[in-house]
């Protein structure tokens, strides 16, 4: 890889959300849809 070398803050946001161990993938989209940040949200 070239150019400037990336930090964590550059590319991942701040909002920090959890699910249980167990938690279905529906429930993990679901959660991250309600929690959606970014561009257009």
């Amino acid at each position: 890889m070239h150019g400037t070398p990336y930090i964590v803050s550059d590319v991942m946001t701040h909002t920090v959300v959890s699910v249980g161990r167990d938690a279905p993938f529906k429930e993990i989209v679901q959660t991250m849809g309600q929690r959606a940040s970014g561009p257009g949200r």
